[in-house]
């Protein structure tokens, strides 16, 4: 099996790369995104570090379509967003949290192009809404000024969504 390395300018090692494995390291020599190849697509978990060798991100893909889990640290280890997805295509309960690992926003994917959500502000309150029942979709956006709920409603038209 061949490998490869590449260089910075300064001299340290930047890739080293094989035929199943890409190693790719920050001008310290800390490792910064690891990804694994089958028959030259990415197959299996993707890596990739913060300059402080903290997980940033792990992906999971299956003949180079991500396929699996999909998770986003921060640099001190919080997890940001978790999400599954098939073929490429999300699938399941999407989340999104803040620094201080609060819930922010969470999406249930119901097909690829279609999905509830919910957001909250950094105090918890929901502020935003979208549902859908079977074709019928409604959209509702708190008001904090005014104290309340502004709604509109819509339908698929296979594409996307016509507000009416």
């Amino acid at each position: 099996m061949s490998s490869t390395s590449l260089y910075y300018s300064s001299g340290a090692l930047y890739a080293e790369i094989q035929e199943n494995e890409r190693r790719y390291l920050y001008e310290n020599g800390q490792l910064k995104t690891l990804e694994p190849y089958k028959e030259g697509k990415l197959n299996g978990e993707v890596r990739l570090y913060w300059p402080n060798g903290v997980l940033k991100r792990l992906s999971e893909f299956r003949k180079g379509s991500r396929h699996g889990k999909d998770q986003m640290w921060s640099e001190n280890g919080t997890l940001l967003d978790e999400g599954s997805y098939e073929h490429g295509k999300p699938v399941g309960i999407h989340r999104r949290f803040t620094e201080k690992g609060e819930l922010i926003e969470e999406a249930i994917y119901l097909d690829s192009l279609r999905f509830n959500l919910k957001v909250w502000d950094e105090m918890g309150t929901l502020h935003f809404e979208g549902l859908w029942n079977q074709d019928d979709y409604v959209e509702k956006t708190w008001d904090r000024f005014q104290n309340k709920w502004n709604q509109k409603k819509g339908r698929w038209d296979g594409k996307k969504v016509v507000f009416f």
